[in-house]
Parts: structure tokens; C-alpha cells; sequence
């Protein structure tokens, strides 16, 4: 059995605030705090049937379609027994990266980025994706012809962030970053951000930035490219040459979202901790519901795992109580307690 059982405090000047990333936390609809941030897209991929992933945004206009023959969108996807900020019956998709299979956005999405000074791309992988297997496996591709305008590579335990401006880039990406082996539920989050004006690449695990990559576009805004029969993809890539399915994920995804912007630390970590369970007061992390996200609440969290009570005690995957330690994350001290 893995786990998942992370606190951070993030402390600058005097202020210091805290968030649990566990199964402690969080806001009640994670899709709700994503559809706040404005996604271009949000393919939730709960569609449970047939061979269609609709947007939850723009739905007329972005439309994904499943091909290939080893594609599961009755895949269970994250679920409310470990991350409550998700319905009981809430589905994915499973691929069996083999056989092309994947989701073919076609170039709505990649099209309406034009023009951004950045892209991020938001998604949840399952555990099942961590292998010993060295290859690539796409798990997101936006091409709007520009041969990668961003992607999120997948080989074995790790993952890689990517893209260019322009046709006419170097492909930049980001260093190859471990994706952790204890997950809550069997999942983890990631996000990817290509941030053209600020030539940064950054990659984020669970909530945390992870990698900051500086990169070398031609322009500070994503433009169209030439190869206008490449389509977008989520869980596989386009041969250079056809366009034919290539790359394929194996393992599970679930909620992708694109935005036209580079979201920010703040965003991604209120994002992964809206999975989680909240306090009274609504906040994401305020555990005793004082309106306010604080060392109180930390111990709250800490004294019921310690007392063999945790928050959430439905889940087959609670923490397990464990030590202590200080880090540095991007710049900020973060309080982390390790897993057992």
C-alpha cells in the first residue's frame, strides 16, 4: 500500500501559514476551484461511456474524441473516499499504451492559445503510470502546428515538461522530475508551465514546484505554427511525419485542464489542496475553522494522526504517523512530514 502524507508551512517576513497536503484537506469541489481560474479547456473525462470527452468549458467548441482500441473512460477516477473534493463514481481514463489509443482534441484547443504569454497544462496521473520502462508516454500534447507548443512526458518514474513558441524553437523542456511512490488514492498531480515572456519551464508534484528550467523561446507568446495536421492529444503524441498515434500513456488520467496563462504557485497548490478536505470556514487547509490557515490547524492534523484518528478515517490509504523535517521549496521553508 502507498501513501501520501505531506505538510508544508510556508513562512515569509512574519506570516506563516500552513497547508496539509494529506488526506486532511482541502475545499469541497475541486473542479469548481479549477473552473474559477478560467481553464481555455477542462476535460473532466467523467463521461462514463461511449467515446466522446466534452470540455467543461466551451463545450461546443472543444470537443475530444477516443481512438485506438485500448482507451477505458469507465476507468474509476478520483474518488471521494480519498479525496473529497470529488464525487463517489467519478471516472477517468485508462490507456493500455498500446494499440494508438488516447484522446484527439483536434486544434481547438492549441488555437486558442495563440496569442498567450504562457500555457499551463493541469492534470492528475495515476500511480499506474509509474514503471521501470524508459520511454517516453505522452500524457498531454497541444501542437496548434507548432510541434509541441507544450507537453508532459511521462518515462518510467519520472515526468518532463516541454514545448515551444513557435515551429521554429529548439524544443525546450524542463529537467526530468520523480514522481513520488507514495500516493493518496493512487494519484498525483501535475502541472506544467510554459511561461514564454519569463523563458521559464516549471514542473509541479502535488502541489509543489519542483523544477524551475530556464528556456530559450524566439517569441513571448505562443504563435500558430506551419504543421496544421497535427491535432492536440491527450495521452499520446503525433508521428513527426503522419500524424499517427505515437507514445502512448499507460496508466491512468484524469481531470486535464489547459490554461491560456502560467498559473501560479499559489494556484497550483490551492488547486491540489481542493481535492482535499476544508474547515468550517471554507478556507482549503483551515482545519478548526478560524478563518485563517495556521500552525492550530497543523496540529490538529498531526495530534489525530498521532492518535490514530485521522480526518477522513474511511480511506484504505491514511498516513501513518511519522518525523519531522525542515526543507526549502522554491525558495520558501516548508515544513515536511514524511510518511512511513
Amino acid at each position: 500500500m502507498r501513501h501520501l502524507g505531506t505538510t508544508f508551512a510556508v513562512c515569509a517576513s512574519a506570516l506563516c501559514s500552513v497547508v496539509v497536503a494529506s488526506s486532511a484537506l482541502a475545499a469541497p469541489n475541486y473542479s469548481d476551484v479549477v473552473l474559477a481560474d478560467n481553464p481555455v479547456a477542462y476535460f473532466r473525462l467523467n463521461e462514463d461511456s461511449g467515446s466522446l470527452a466534452l470540455s467543461k468549458v466551451n463545450t461546443a467548441t472543444h470537443v475530444g474524441s477516443l481512438v485506438g482500441t485500448g482507451g477505458d473512460l469507465t476507468f474509476d477516477g478520483l474518488q471521494s473516499a480519498t479525496h473529497v473534493g470529488f464525487d463517489d463514481g467519478n471516472t477517468g481514463l485508462l490507456l493500455d499504451g498500446v494499440n494508438g489509443s488516447g484522446i484527439d482534441l483536434g486544434a481547438s484547443v492549441s488555437t486558442a492559445m495563440v496569442g498567450a504569454s504562457g500555457i499551463t497544462t493541469e492534470l492528475w496521473l495515476h500511480e499506474s503510470n509509474i514503471s521501470t520502462v524508459f520511454e517516453d508516454r505522452t500524457a498531454s500534447m497541444l501542437y496548434a502546428g507548432a510541434a509541441a507548443g507544450i507537453n508532459i512526458i511521462v518515462r518510467g518514474n519520472n515526468v518532463r515538461v516541454g514545448g515551444r513558441s513557435h515551429h521554429s524553437d529548439f524544443y525546450n523542456s524542463g529537467s526530468y522530475v520523480v514522481l513520488p511512490d507514495d500516493s493518496l488514492g493512487g494519484w498525483i498531480h501535475v502541472v506544467g508551465v510554459v511561461d514564454y515572456a519569463n523563458s521559464q519551464i516549471r514542473t509541479y508534484i502535488n502541489g509543489v514546484l519542483q523544477d524551475t528550467s530556464t528556456a530559450m523561446f524566439q517569441n513571448s507568446t505562443f504563435m500558430e505554427g506551419a504543421y496544421s495536421t497535427w491535432t492536440d492529444r491527450i495521452g499520446n503524441s503525433a508521428d513527426n511525419s503522419s500524424g499517427a498515434p505515437i507514445s502512448v500513456l499507460q496508466g491512468g488520467i484524469d481531470e486535464v485542464a489547459y490554461y491560456n496563462r502560467a498559473l501560479s504557485d499559489q494556484e497550483v497548490l490551492t488547486h491540489f489542496m481542493s481535492a482535499f478536505e476544508e474547515g468550517s470556514s471554507g478556507l482549503p487547509g483551515d482545519i478548526n475553522g478560524d478563518g485563517f490557515v495556521g500552525l492550530d490547524d497543523l496540529d490538529i492534523v498531526l495530534n489525530n494522526w498521532n492518535a490514530g484518528t485521522p480526518p477522513n478515517a474511511g480511506s484504505p490509504n491514511i498516513p501513518e504517523p511519522a518525523s519531522l523535517g525542515m526543507m526549502i521549496v522554491g525558495g520558501m521553508f516548508v515544513l515536511r512530514r514524511r510518511c512511513c
